[in-house]
């Protein structure tokens, strides 16, 4: 999925993953990883991040492109192994998932991508 740290100028921004999502993935010190996930209307986005928290402190994000790049519109950034959220999707469109370190830290993670009817 690499490239993968910057987001792209056009839509979808960022390597595509669907279902059921991608393993053996890694964040390396200080960066940061984007996915775009093609949600359909009427769905619920779910997604979670399995790494495990002794090897690095990842927090999960999910954005709206077609609302801000920039405010997330549901996070999870617990101190705890694994970070997990559920957006729903009234209105068909990518969204983007970013992966980020706490305090730059690295971690080897899977992404699960569910979209739920």
């Amino acid at each position: 999925y690499e490239p993968n740290d910057p987001l792209m100028p056009t839509a979808p921004f960022a390597p595509v993953v669907t279902a059921p999502g991608a393993e053996g993935l890694s964040l390396c010190p200080g960066e940061i990883d984007w996915y775009a996930v093609e949600v359909p209307g009427g769905t619920v986005l779910d997604v979670t991040i399995l790494f495990d928290q002794a090897e690095g402190d990842l927090d999960l994000r999910l954005y709206d492109p077609n609302y801000s790049k920039t405010l997330p519109v549901a996070t999870s950034d617990s101190k705890d192994s694994n970070e997990h959220l559920a957006y729903p999707v009234a209105v068909p469109g990518i969204f983007l998932v970013h992966v980020r370190g706490f305090d730059g830290a690295s971690a080897a993670y899977d992404l699960v991508v569910d979209l739920i009817e």
